[in-house]
């Protein structure tokens, strides 16, 4: 039987980290403390937070140091194409469908970690040292995740390991081909993100988990244990799982370059303002029905043969469910499903607002009639019967929207 509660926090550069800890201060800022988790798992830009959170330092301080330039760590600022970066980790990411081809990924790309250039590896400690409020480990468990280059080997670092901190922080945060590879005990290690942006399924026996994975379930590198599979077994191994993403007003926030340090002000105040809308699925009304994406709802439209209404892409959607109204964010924006009892002959209405614009799926079941409200930002729609809506994201493929039966 799961027990505890865990917060997973993923990578995301210096803007992730931001975003994070200003999402943290929302959480609080709302009443729903989530940062006194009994295991904390950091990766990568995860890593610094898990550290700073178990550092005990309050929240309103740690945002502090987020946007106040006095208080605000000494970051190395470069230069990152995200696509770039990508293609390449996908080039060398191949042939993960076994635990012994994915340690060859990742020795692959440990090997192209080892032969970039890069700025000293003192130097780069140093940035990651101005970050962590204490250097010692909390008393709690804290795992940080990180990848020898060499063996390709996964390294989880705890309190037990007999590592400095500030030394874990800084090989979980060792984005290959932008930061030397650390030194510890005779091997190099980069970045935990090669086996996954989250390492969610580190938190595997907790009954409650928090993930706040700031590149969300569609991660621009391919990686050998991605989120959505991390979060589909721990959900059957019976856990609580609740995945916070960016949504659209954070996204600008965080910006083209998640290692700019320019990025660290908008992105923790977005994230803050994210965090204070609350947990997804958790309302204040405990009447809402919370329902996962693809779930019938029964009985939502009142009337001869009952009714429902589905929401649904390939990641799940949260939606909350009450007179007749089904609002959920999605991943990277908001999806709102609406079975409208006023349109003439029992119509619906469902409309979204993913990440590249606004797009309304409506009026009804009579004419199966569809309006985009922004065919200039890569929206197409497509009707397979009167009563189903099916649009198109340009950045993630074809997702049902919404479908309802009246």
């Amino acid at each position: 039987m799961p027990e505890g509660q865990a917060l997973v926090l993923g990578g995301g550069g210096v803007a992730g980290i931001a975003w994070m800890t200003g999402v943290l201060a929302g959480l609080a800022d709302a009443g729903q403390d989530v940062t006194g988790a009994d295991l904390l798992v950091g990766t990568s830009a995860g890593a610094a937070v898990a550290a700073q959170v178990g550092s005990g330092l309050p929240l309103d301080a740690l945002f502090a140091r987020q946007v106040d330039p006095a208080l605000q760590a000494r970051e190395i600022s470069v230069e990152l194409d995200m696509e770039k970066l990508g293609a390449e980790f996908a080039a060398l990411l191949t042939g993960m469908s076994s635990a012994e081809s994915a340690q060859d990924a990742q020795r692959r790309v440990g090997a192209y970690a080892l032969a970039a250039r890069t700025v000293p590896e003192a130097e780069r400690r140093a940035a990651v040292s101005s970050r962590l409020p204490s250097p010692e480990w909390p008393s709690r468990r804290m795992l940080l995740v990180a990848v020898d280059a060499e063996s390709g080997q996964t390294r989880v670092f705890d309190r037990e390991s007999g590592v400095n901190l500030i030394d874990a922080v800084a090989a979980s945060c060792a984005v290959p081909g932008i930061w030397p590879p650390v030194s510890i005990g005779g091997c190099r290690y980069v970045d935990g993100g090669i086996r996954s942006s989250d390492n969610a399924d580190l938190a595997a026996g907790s009954a409650r988990i928090v993930v706040l994975s700031p590149l969300g379930l569609n991660s621009p590198f391919p990686q050998p244990v991605p989120l959505r599979d991390a979060v589909e077994r721990l959900r059957s191994d019976g856990s609580q799982v609740t995945v916070i993403a960016p949504d659209e007003a954070s996204v600008a926030a965080l910006g083209i370059n998640p290692l700019d340090p320019a990025t660290r002000v908008p992105a923790a105040q977005a994230g803050r303002a994210q965090g204070r809308a609350g947990l997804p699925g958790d309302g204040a009304d405990p009447a809402l029905a919370v329902v996962e994406g693809g779930e019938d709802v029964p009985g939502l439209v009142d009337g001869a043969g009952g009714g429902g209404a589905v929401g649904g892409d390939d990641a799940e959607v949260f939606a909350q469910v009450q007179d007749g109204h089904a609002v959920g964010p999605a991943e990277r924006g908001r999806i709102e499903f609406l079975v409208d009892l006023e349109e003439p002959g029992g119509g619906w209405r469902a409309w979204g607002a993913p990440q590249h614009g606004q797009v309304d799926f409506g009026p009804g079941p009579r004419d199966g009639g569809v309006d985009d409200g922004d065919p200039a930002a890569g929206l197409a729609d497509e009707v397979s019967c009167p009563q189903v809506a099916v649009g198109q994201d340009g950045g993630h493929g074809r997702d049902d929207f919404g479908e309802a039966v009246a």
